[in-house]
């Protein structure tokens, strides 16, 4: 789970994952349905091989504004 409480989108934010591999999005408070903008992943991110924040591999997100989303990893 990731949060951004900045009150603008960062459409290429990256940020530190463990593991190598395709992490779905499962959860995203900015969804339509919960009367957010839909900003999101749609389709999910792969994660690369660059270290960040103290994990071996980081994803390229889109975190919306004053929000969370909750990504899965799916191999």
């Amino acid at each position: 789970m990731r949060c951004s409480f900045t009150p603008v989108p960062r459409h290429v934010y990256n940020v530190g994952f463990p593991e190598a591999g395709r992490y779905e999005e499962i959860m995203n408070s900015d969804a339509k349905i919960y009367g957010g903008t839909a900003v999101d992943n749609i389709g999910g991110v792969p994660a690369s091989g660059l270290a960040r924040h103290g994990f071996a591999c980081s994803l390229r997100v889109t975190a919306h504004p004053m929000g969370a989303v909750i990504l899965r990893w799916s191999a």
